[in-house]
């Protein structure tokens, strides 16, 4: 038996991030329904930013609820509104460098695999499959680190994967199994992203946390073995 596989993959990130106050009376600590200054979403917001969510059984028992309209996020009226409430230039933001992105990686892959029967006299026999997986990854990452300096990793790799089983058949029912396996993990994309992402939380119960990915990553190898005896 033989195939052969191929397979391209592309990520693309980028992002802006802005933090700024709530505008003058959109909402205070401390305001109560009973409140003179309370503000209604519907006075502030067009009548298409709400839309009924789907149920939550643990909250209400199930009953909907208003929820901001992923429509109304999604699309340039929206954000321009919202925009607009936060003192916002309007329009999409140039995106910032370090926050950005680019990888692709390409797999061709072929193998082949033979299956074999040994008979070893009456009803013992040994059988099983032989096989290889031979392949090639092109991976391509450009990004900026958090100095914005750009960063690029272009590297190409094989990898050669055997794989073997053998079945020994006693006869009675019984048989013993023996199985080995050579296999590769690449790495996903969100951990060759190098970009610097920080979490502070105002709760000073609360760990702040931070991440960032490995653009030189290399994929995991692994040599599997599996043994039985059964009946």
């Amino acid at each position: 038996e033989l195939g052969v596989r191929y397979a391209d993959r592309v990520a693309k990130y980028q992002q802006y991030r802005a933090v700024t106050g709530l505008p003058a009376g959109f909402g205070n600590l401390g305001v109560t329904a009973n409140d003179a200054n309370i503000r209604y979403v519907d006075d502030i917001l067009p009548s298409d930013f709400l839309e009924f969510g789907p149920a939550a059984p643990a909250i209400n028992g199930g009953a909907i609820f208003y929820v901001p309209s992923v429509s109304f996020l999604r699309s340039e009226r929206g954000r321009d509104i919202l925009r607009g409430l936060f003192k916002l230039p309007l329009g999409k933001p140039a995106y910032d460098p370090t926050r950005r992105f680019d990888a692709s990686e390409k797999v061709l892959a072929g193998y082949g695999q033979a299956s074999y029967s040994i008979p070893l006299g009456g009803d013992v026999k040994v059988d099983g499959v032989l096989g290889v997986r031979v392949a090639r990854t092109e991976r391509d990452v450009a990004t900026y680190n958090a100095a914005n300096v750009a960063v690029r990793n272009v590297n190409t790799a094989v990898h050669v994967l055997p794989n073997a089983s053998a079945r020994l058949s006693l006869g009675n029912g019984f048989q013993a199994r023996a199985i080995y396996a050579k296999t590769v993990r690449r790495p996903d994309f969100t951990l060759l992203n190098p970009t610097l992402q920080l979490t502070i939380s105002p709760n000073p119960f609360l760990v702040n946390t931070g991440s960032a990915g490995n653009p030189n990553l290399q994929a995991q190898k692994s040599d599997s073995y599996d043994a039985s005896l059964e009946y």
